[in-house]
């Protein structure tokens, strides 16, 4: 967190893309994207990004937009061909 308190940017951008996640992870992701939220005193962009095929992902990303707010943009990737 110390990073993000000693950075000048006038902005904070962090993009999140995973392919799995259980709900030890999703929760310590939570933690850390609200302490973010706390502590910086500037304009934060997070991208949670997931594939157009993958449901969960997608929930996932619209629980933390629901928990955090407006911070979170969701954003859908095309799943390669197998």
């Amino acid at each position: 967190m110390k990073y993000f308190q000693m950075t000048e940017s006038k902005e904070i951008s962090v993009e999140i893309e995973l392919e799995y996640i259980n709900t030890s992870s999703a929760l310590v992701i939570l933690r850390i994207l609200r302490e973010i939220k706390s502590i910086i005193n500037r304009e934060i962009a997070i991208k949670w990004i997931y594939q157009n095929d993958d449901k969960d992902m997608r929930e996932v990303g619209k629980d933390f937009k629901y928990i955090l707010g407006e911070i979170i943009q969701l954003e859908t990737k095309v799943s390669k061909a197998s």
